[in-house]
């Protein structure tokens, strides 16, 4: 089951109407890996994708050692923009 959580942790651009870059991630649960949510960390909009990258690893460690109960099982960096919208 995929439950879509799209809550950003940290949100820099707040305000902004900039392509804002984000790092995705999917994680599940580490009682049931069935269960998993899409998240999102809002990253500093005048970052760029390489950055991101670059950046993502301890900013991702610092939300596992937030959410010990969670696992990221896979993660990228895009611009907001790029996701489809949700309808």
């Amino acid at each position: 089951m995929l439950i879509s959580a799209g809550v950003p942790w940290r949100n820099h651009a707040k305000g902004k109407s900039m392509n804002v870059l984000e790092i995705l991630m999917t994680v599940c649960a580490l009682a049931n890996s069935s269960v998993c949510e899409d998240r999102r960390i809002v990253l500093d909009s005048s970052m760029s994708a390489a950055q991101c990258v670059m950046a993502a690893p301890p900013v991702m460690a610092q939300w596992a050692n937030e959410n010990p109960t969670w696992t990221i099982m896979r993660w990228s960096c895009d611009y907001a923009d790029h996701r489809k919208k949700d309808t």
